[in-house]
């Protein structure tokens, strides 16, 4: 079964980091088909309530408009759990 994965950070620079690692796991197992990065959680937000399904989501807990702890709250309150799988929170420290 493939993936469909979601990376949301504020700094691009770290949604291409984490497609980057995403890319390589996937080389040696292809588990991912599909990778959106988003730069505002208010934007995942809005796609999240329009319907989007994402297996995993990739939650950076420190964002200016909607941190992802609440975001994830959000989702898991508004939401059955057959729409997302898996919430990852990451940080600055586990990024380097």
């Amino acid at each position: 079964m493939m993936l469909n994965a979601a990376i949301c950070d504020d700094d691009p620079a770290i949604c291409r980091l984490m497609e980057r690692m995403i890319d390589q796991v996937n080389q040696e197992r292809p588990i991912v088909e599909e990778i959106d990065s988003y730069y505002s959680s208010a934007r995942l937000w809005q796609v999240l309530k329009a319907g989007q399904y994402y297996d995993v989501l990739f939650l950076d807990i420190s964002m200016p408009e909607l941190d992802g702890i609440t975001l994830g709250r959000r989702f898991g309150r508004s939401w059955d759990s057959w729409k997302c799988s898996w919430s990852i929170y990451l940080g600055m420290p586990a990024m380097r």
